[in-house]
């Protein structure tokens, strides 16, 4: 692989959701967990599989 330097790095929330049963839940019922994408402020693609991103991981700080 290649190696590039992101000088405008952004990150983006996603949340995870599930169906069971295929049975649509409401969105406070079939929340499952979030993910942190971060990538090139200037990609309009975020895919991790597409190499625009990677997966990275949220820290709160007070």
């Amino acid at each position: 692989g290649e190696l590039h330097k992101v000088n405008d790095l952004i990150s983006e929330l996603g949340m995870f959701s599930v169906q069971t049963d295929n049975n649509p839940s409401s969105a406070e019922h079939s929340f499952a967990g979030y993910l942190i994408r971060s990538k090139s402020a200037e990609s309009t693609e975020g895919g991790v599989h597409s190499g625009q991103g990677v997966l990275d991981s949220l820290v709160y700080s007070d």
